[in-house]
């Protein structure tokens, strides 16, 4: 007799692995540099409780930009493949992720309620900086899935 299997039990555990993975793969002393280079440029007078808020924001939006990379590694690799072989990540994210991209930026920002104290010239410079990070970041979590695959 068939068994039912439980795919939302599996994809739990998938979601949990891979977040798993992502804390150990993670580069976390290259978060220095971006606070230090891209970050704290732009909030240096602020007070210390608003760059506190937008440092979260930015941790909290390169982590899960890393962790979208790695979860459409293989969607990006098949892309990859159908179209050339030695396009940079970089490019297949613009032309393929990049709507999600921006809706990951505004949901981050949204979570930490950023809109409604910031001018607006200092929300677009903190969504210009989130959309590039997404971008690094998410080639970086592709570019690290599809490493850990070849050694497997």
């Amino acid at each position: 007799m068939g068994r039912l299997i439980p795919f939302e039990t599996l994809r739990a555990a998938y979601e949990e692995g891979l977040r798993d993975r992502a804390l150990n793969y993670f580069p976390w002393d290259e978060m220095d540099e971006i606070k230090k280079k891209q970050v704290f440029p732009l909030v240096r007078y602020w007070s210390r409780v608003k760059q506190n808020i937008v440092l979260e924001a930015v941790y909290r939006l390169v982590y899960d930009a890393y962790v979208w990379g790695m979860r459409s590694a293989k969607a990006a690799r098949a892309i990859r493949m159908h179209q050339s072989s030695d396009d940079p990540w970089e490019r297949i994210y613009s032309k393929n992720f990049t709507e999600d991209g921006y809706d990951l930026v505004k949901s981050c920002l949204a979570q930490f309620a950023v809109e409604h104290w910031l001018d607006e010239r200092s929300l677009t410079e903190i969504y210009l900086l989130g959309e590039g990070l997404v971008i690094h970041w998410f080639c970086q979590g592709v570019e690290m899935e599809c490493r850990r695959c070849q050694k497997r």
